[in-house]
């Protein structure tokens, strides 16, 4: 390559990195990084689809060769659709909705506002916090909470008489939860219907902050992100709790938003405010998926509904407490996205633009898990039995041409992706799920609709399981397998260029292999937490204070959880009355405080306003961003070193 040539690739490589440093809210600057990484991706696949592949070979080399060309076609394919979606300019849906946020208001303050809790095997520890904290939702038309009991258990009607709620169930479970919902929605009558998950507690603003989207009359449902109150199990593993943000947050918090600047927003089950009338339209939630809710938005696209995305939280709700949750919850992911391609009411329907099509195709939950394993055991493929995934190519064209495209695309997501995207951390969380899932989605490619049950993610006490032990030893003799890859490989074939670039991708394969390991290791030897309650630091800004006899106290730093008060040091005892003075100056007892730090509630409504006042302040408070601190611990973790990043 002469200097020119080299300058220039430089330049383009490096242009998304450098973008970082602008507004990435700019439809300029999104478009003119796109632009760059397109130049370089099409140049790339040009060279590599017409030099590097022996296209008809029907040896097992050749073989080996193209579909290692196939699954790269179908990977940059994936990652270019979902980059696609920050190509659309002016703002935003959500920020057309704050504008006219005052007229809607004014227009439906007097709206009936249905409060949908659908359970069917969650436990009074999680349900009754979840019914406490819509008692204290606020709007001036009229709401109505209803329990949608798919359990039938006669101790969740008691509680929702004792709370005030009204509970209704059915005599079987068809249709799983969009029979549930259908079913109450003939015994109801609200204008609109607010949804929430068991686990969601809801911010006493919630509605208000949803309804403004419903001024516009084409609008069936306002989409707000999903937030949630307790980490991840990745995030406990590795003890990137409070550094980061959870794995959902770059898809609530970036791709949502950028899809629906296109238009292309859906349903996603929860904290979402729905329209009766285009509900009933559509013939209610279908049921001929395990993910009813993104093929609600595809049954209401045909009918002229949109689905719009609020930037705004409503709710926090209960991430799953073990990898079992999380795999459970996961897998009926994919296998309701992949059910899309099938129905006929799907991906098939009738009226649907191609353009819309291609931006509910699941590549995502197809494409990632397979590639990610075959990124796993390429390189040492290699190193053990020579197979070469692309011919007639030297190590300086690998610079010249893939080079430039890998720095370029991870420098267009970490500009797009602003603080939500990290490439250690996203590629464990990935590699966790993808390593899982993997067989779920070959199955279900083949059988898409064998299962049908809506296998419920698992909450609360009632949460025994942590992961698979299969998974456990895949993992651990894939490392063991790449460990032998690097150790014998290379033995006699130093003069080979490409041992030395394999080596590198298997090294770095064995710390994406071991930090899987971690979070396992840790998932199933340390006790997880079943039962997590709602807790925040206090801050001088929050207004709290500790009245006794010794007059008012701060109590700025302490933790405020939902039955305790705790101060930073025992002494001295946390005697008194819990106070909150309100911007307005008004001062609320919120709770009586026993020595031992333990909350005393005077009656149910005192317990409510204070779950909800703890809500309303975990759901607006913002997670801090700082990657570094996140990757020192996971680097610690990977090792065994999991003490030491405690005490950091």
């Amino acid at each position: 390559m002469d200097a020119f040539t080299i300058v220039a690739l430089a330049a383009l490589a490096f242009g998304p990195v450098l973008l970082w440093l602008g507004n990435y809210r700019s439809v300029w600057w999104r478009r003119a990084a796109l632009l760059t990484v397109a130049i370089l991706v099409s140049r790339y696949f040009y060279w590599r689809l017409t030099q590097t592949v022996p296209w008809g070979a029907l040896d097992p080399k050749g073989i080996y060769m193209q579909v290692i060309a196939f699954m790269e076609i179908a990977w940059i394919a994936e990652l270019l659709l979902a980059f696609s979606f920050f190509w659309s300019g002016g703002a935003s849906k959500a920020d057309r909705v704050r504008s006219r946020a005052r007229d809607a208001l004014t227009e439906l303050q007097g709206a009936s506002v249905d409060v949908f809790i659908d359970t069917v095997n969650e436990g009074p520890e999680i349900l009754e916090r979840t019914i406490l904290a819509t008692t204290r939702l606020q709007w001036e038309g009229k709401t109505t909470v209803y329990v949608l009991d798919d359990g039938r258990r006669p101790w969740l009607s008691e509680l929702c008489e004792k709370l005030g709620v009204r509970w209704i169930t059915r005599p079987d479970n068809k249709g799983a939860k969009a029979g549930n919902i259908n079913h109450a929605l003939g015994k109801t009558d609200g204008d609109f219907i607010l949804m929430l998950d068991a686990d969601f507690l809801a911010h006493p603003e919630a509605i208000q902050r949803l309804m403004p989207a419903m001024g516009d009359s084409s609008v069936a449902i306002a989409q707000a992100p999903h937030h949630f109150y307790n980490d991840d199990p990745v995030m406990r593993s590795l003890g990137t709790g409070g550094q980061v943000s959870d794995d959902q947050s770059l898809f609530f918090e970036r791709i949502l938003p950028a899809r629906d600047r296109g238009g292309f927003s859906f349903f996603c089950g929860t904290c979402a405010l729905i329209r009766r009338v285009a509900l009933e339209e559509s013939g209610g939630l279908p049921s001929g998926s395990v993910t009813e809710d993104i093929l609600l938005s595809v049954h209401l696209r045909q009918k002229g509904w949109q689905t719009k995305f609020v930037d705004a939280r409503v709710a926090t709700g209960l991430a799953p407490e073990t990898l079992h949750a999380m795999f459970v919850q996961r897998c009926r992911w994919a296998r309701g996205a992949i059910q899309l391609l099938y129905l006929r009411s799907g991906l098939r329907a009738p009226g649907l633009r191609l353009r819309e099509r291609l931006a509910f195709m699941p590549l995502y939950w197809i494409i990632s898990p397979l590639v990610r394993i075959a990124s796993l055991i390429i390189p040492q493929l290699y190193l053990l039995y020579a197979w070469l995934p692309l011919e007639n190519a030297a190590i300086s064209d690998l610079l010249k041409y893939q080079g430039p495209m890998i720095v370029a695309m991870g420098g267009l997501a970490a500009f797009v992706f602003r603080h939500r995207w990290s490439p250690l951390l996203n590629s464990i969380w990935g590699d966790v799920v993808g390593i899982r899932i993997a067989p779920n989605v070959i199955r279900d490619l083949i059988f898409p609709f064998r299962d049908m049950t809506f296998h419920v993610t698992p909450k609360g006490r009632g949460n025994k399981k942590s992961t698979e032990r299969w998974m456990g030893v895949v993992v651990g003799a894939a490392a063991i397998f790449t460990l032998a890859a690097l150790i014998s490989g290379p033995y006699g074939r130093w003069d080979d260029p490409y041992v030395s670039v394999s080596m590198f991708w298997a090294a770095l394969n064995l710390l994406r292999l071991l930090a899987v390991l971690a979070v396992l290791w840790s998932s199933a030897t340390h006790a997880m937490e079943t039962d997590p309650r709602l807790e925040v630091r206090l801050r001088e800004s929050d207004g709290f204070a500790l009245l006794n006899n010794r007059g008012a106290r701060s109590v700025a730093g302490w933790k405020l959880r939902e039955d305790a008060l705790l101060p930073t040091s025992a002494f001295p005892a946390p005697t008194g009355v819990l106070v909150r003075t309100g911007a307005d100056g008004r001062r609320s007892v919120l709770a009586n405080v026993s020595p031992d730090g333990t909350l005393q509630f005077p009656n149910t409504g005192a317990r409510a306003h204070l779950l909800s006042t703890l809500v309303a302040l975990r759901v607006d408070t913002e997670t801090r961003y700082r990657p570094a601190a996140a990757m020192r611990r996971v680097t610690l973790h990977m090792f065994g070193l999991g003490a030491l990043s405690r005490r950091s």
